[in-house]
């Protein structure tokens, strides 16, 4: 959490760097941003066929009991969050079995990076001390279902909420409207940051609580773009595409930009998907692998240009070394439904 420089200059790449290049952007139109990072993550332990539950007791979403928590971890990971500052909210269990989640208080766009950092780190450091392991990968079981990370931001003008205009469709300011329309502009390619991983991409199907079109739809757990029914300060967009292998600096970073794009040119969200956006039709899908969505972020000019070539040049290179790597790697399930009977 610092400004990283090489041979005296800011390195372009630095995450943290690219999120103040973004708040700067929007300064420079009278507005400030707030984030709330929300993530999910799994608690697991090493059996012997593998990584398995750290409890048994099948997903009770929203409820917090002594059978879900066998031996306090998500207890002492609140001690922990709280003795480092953090300003945390909540906990609770998700819909499967040792899924959990920790919500911190949505703050100023840098602080709110730098909040979820430090969460991360908590989760997984008192979850090996333990013996256990803490893990935000999308899908990490067969079997059960995934994790998601869901970015909430607004925008602030003159210590005001800027997005909620109670004459407005759906209680939006125009300029919030204008904000979705660039989440929806720039979804494919910003989808590459947001899901940085192969594993990621496993979210994608239909009825996964995971976005298949870029869409966006108030209070709609399909979509891309969700709007939470929450007005007044707590008027704000949900983009639920990333899980929880992104890092937080460039997620705020490349969402932040699409929305200045769509306020710049005051682009048109169109109506909101209300029911099953999986069903929808018209709409682009969401990238469905790694190598895709790397296709789109590297063919998004305004991206590039603003998340810095440099920056795009580097994170596709690594990216498609792991694609590479990937396909050319022989899986367990390949073993079990080929080896024997072909």
């Amino acid at each position: 959490m610092a400004e990283v420089h090489f041979d005296g200059e800011l390195l372009p790449c630095d995450p943290r760097g690219i999120l103040k290049r973004a708040i700067a952007e929007l300064g420079k139109r009278g507005y400030t941003a707030a984030c709330g990072h929300e993530l999910e993550f799994f608690l697991l332990r090493a059996g012997p066929n593998g990584y398995e539950q750290y409890a048994a007791q099948p997903g009770m979403v929203y409820t917090y009991t002594p059978s879900v928590d066998t031996g306090g971890v998500i207890r002492e990971m609140e001690d922990a969050v709280c003795a480092l500052g953090l300003p945390y909210v909540c906990s609770n269990q998700e819909y499967f079995g040792s899924q959990w989640e920790i919500n911190l208080r949505y703050a100023d766009a840098l602080e709110a990076a730098d909040d979820s950092h430090l969460l991360k780190l908590a989760i997984k450091e008192i979850a090996s001390k333990h013996g256990l392991m803490a893990t935000f990968m999308g899908k990490p079981l067969e079997g059960e279902g995934t994790s998601g990370y869901h970015l909430h931001l607004s925008l602030w003008e003159n210590g005001d909420n800027a997005f909620e205009d109670p004459q407005g469709q759906n209680g939006l300011s125009d300029l919030c409207r204008y904000f979705i329309a660039g989440q929806l502009e720039h979804g494919r390619a910003m989808t590459a940051v947001l899901a940085p991983t192969i594993n990621a991409y496993k979210r994608f199907v239909t009825f996964a609580m995971a976005p298949y079109t870029v869409t966006w739809g108030p209070d709609n757990r399909t979509v891309f773009i969700r709007i939470p029914v929450e007005r007044g300060n707590a008027t704000r967009v949900e983009n639920r595409v990333g899980d929880g292998t992104a890092n937080a600096y460039l997620a705020a970073a490349v969402a932040l930009f699409a929305g200045i794009d769509g306020i710049d040119r005051q682009l048109d969200p169109g109506p909101g998907v209300r029911g099953d956006a999986y069903a929808a039709e018209g709409f682009p899908l969401v990238p469905l692998s790694l190598a895709e969505a790397i296709d789109a972020l590297e063919q998004d000019t305004y991206l590039t240009e603003n998340l810095g070539p440099q920056f795009v040049r580097a994170f596709a290179a690594l990216k498609r070394d792991e694609h590479k790597r990937f396909t050319s790697s022989v899986t367990d399930w390949e073993i079990r439904e080929y080896l024997n009977t072909l």
